[in-house]
């Protein structure tokens, strides 16, 4: 396949997001196509059908890419190119997984786009040390930091904050955790600087710490 067409797909398939459902004669149609003739419609069925996930999307395209500079996939059919990029992404994972090895629970870490990198297998996952260090916090704090996260301003103000913290990769995903669980409204700036600090303090985020730096 072109590597100039594949960076083009790679940039829509970050652009498609939907929830809805296409039928799966469709998309078992989509798969059977030559790679050559996949197109933004293509893909956008895919991502509805739930075939690929939106959230990976970035991560298939650049693996596409990959792919298709060491391969010939002119004449693989777009289930080929997509079961090839799965086993390599699985390939790559369970890498991470042998070397990042200190529990039973995926780790990963949120990106801004929606996607999600594998770092490792931990005592618990991020969305449960998040979790657990959210309970209990306090009910005031001192100027910026007693504000909720619920108006254009105060998420400009939060994530100024942020970029000047110790820990920005830290604290700006569990600004992401909070957004996508619908919390975001409700918390305050400094709650965000509390989890972050019981986080950095808790024994399971130890292995995983060079990452958020």
């Amino acid at each position: 396949m072109n590597l100039s067409k594949l960076s083009v797909l790679l940039l829509l398939l970050t652009l498609f997001a939907s929830s809805s459902c296409r039928s799966q004669s469709k998309t078992d149609a989509i798969l059977l196509k030559k790679v050559d003739s996949l197109n933004a419609t293509d893909i956008n069925t895919l991502i509805k059908s739930g075939y690929i996930r939106n959230t990976d999307a970035a991560i298939i395209g650049t693996y596409m890419i990959s792919i298709a500079q060491s391969n010939n996939t002119k004449d693989w059919t777009v289930k080929q190119l997509l079961d090839s990029v799965k086993a390599k992404m699985k390939q790559a994972d369970n890498a991470i997984a042998v070397k990042n090895n200190f529990g039973k629970d995926s780790v990963f870490i949120r990106l801004p786009n929606g996607n999600k990198m594998f770092i490792g297998m931990g005592e618990l996952s991020f969305e449960k040390m998040i979790a657990r260090a959210s309970a209990n916090l306090p009910e005031n704090y001192d100027g910026d930091y007693n504000l909720k996260i619920n108006s254009q301003e105060n998420i400009k103000t939060a994530s100024l904050l942020v970029s000047r913290s110790d820990y920005p990769a830290l604290v700006g995903n569990i600004l992401l955790y909070k957004r996508d669980s619908g919390q975001l409204k409700y918390t305050k700036i400094g709650d965000i600087f509390e989890i972050s600090k019981r986080i950095i303090n808790s024994k399971e985020f130890a292995p995983f710490m060079d990452s958020f730096k």
